[in-house]
């Protein structure tokens, strides 16, 4: 009986999410007097990573493991996620793009690489578009583009519903949960989906963050306006889950005319966290692109 609960312990301690909150620890910047987090890891060329609204920088393990060996990687909590302040005020485009501007110039960060997925992407964009000399290469994928890109935002923008009103049906199960982020839904034991589970959803200030961000989700609209590239703006790779069931491939398609990527690739049987559901193939398209681009 004995050893059975010491193995049990031996197996939690050295479990992918506590080995992983062990060998990398997290860092605050603060912002506005608001407390933002971030994982670093690693020496030499900066990589930063940024996730999709209503998670963290964990949907990104399998990539800041890999990468860490080889680039000095920033994996961030984002305002309003995490293990960051959640402060109840609108979660802007602009609001984010100023955190990692700030950020970077604070760190003194050159040739720095973006990544960035749904509302990451977004901001990874934007900060590239208007302060192309800070971003040497950008990885986008799943883009958001506001109500454009997921409808049921319009009804915001229509005045139909309130940002509160839509982050509480949002977190009702039979409308709106965790799996659909998956292609197909995911084994019940997948460490990502419990986390959705046992910590996202069940923080006591879940539906606030949730509705900040859904009040401020018609701010990202702007990355889908018309896009000039500058001479020098970085080089881009974009990445969209093919069986997307957030934001369909058809946006990932358009995103794809509208920004003339140097590289553009749908993954097969991935969806909205392509990272994890695919991680090899993910990591290698952009080891490919980081190389070829450099």
């Amino acid at each position: 009986m004995l050893l059975s609960i010491i193995n049990h312990f031996l197996e939690l301690y050295w479990s992918q999410d506590y080995f992983f909150e062990r060998l990398f620890a997290m860092n605050s910047f603060n912002f506005q007097n608001y407390s933002v987090k971030y994982l670093e890891a690693g020496k030499r060329t900066p990589l930063i990573f940024l996730h999709n609204g209503s998670s963290s920088h964990k949907i990104w393990c399998k990539q800041i493991d890999y990468y860490s060996k080889k680039y000095h990687v920033f994996a961030f909590d984002l305002l309003g996620f995490g293990q960051s302040d959640r402060p109840d005020i609108t979660y802007s485009l602009d609001l984010y793009v100023n955190i990692i501007e700030q950020f970077i110039v604070h760190k003194k960060l050159s040739s720095t690489i973006l990544v960035g997925n749904c509302i990451g992407a977004s901001i990874a964009l934007t900060l590239a578009k208007r302060h192309p000399h800070l971003i040497d290469q950008l990885v986008l994928m799943n883009i958001y583009g506001g109500s454009k890109t997921l409808k049921i935002m319009k009804l915001i923008e229509w005045r139909i519903v309130s940002p509160t009103l839509a982050a509480q049906l949002l977190s009702i199960p039979f409308i709106s949960t965790p799996e659909t982020l998956w292609a197909k839904n995911p084994k019940k034991d997948d460490p990502l989906l419990e986390y959705f589970y046992d910590v996202v959803e069940k923080h006591p200030l879940a539906i606030q963050s949730r509705k900040n961000l859904i009040a401020g989700a018609h701010t990202f609209s702007t990355v889908l306006n018309f896009f000039s590239k500058l001479k020098n703006f970085p080089k881009t790779l974009l990445l969209w889950g093919k069986n997307n069931r957030a934001i369909h491939v058809k946006y990932g398609r358009k995103f794809k005319q509208i920004l003339s990527p140097d590289e553009y690739y749908e993954l097969v049987e991935c969806g909205h966290l392509c990272m994890h559901e695919n991680p090899e193939k993910v990591n290698s398209l952009i080891d490919r692109f980081l190389k070829s681009s450099s």
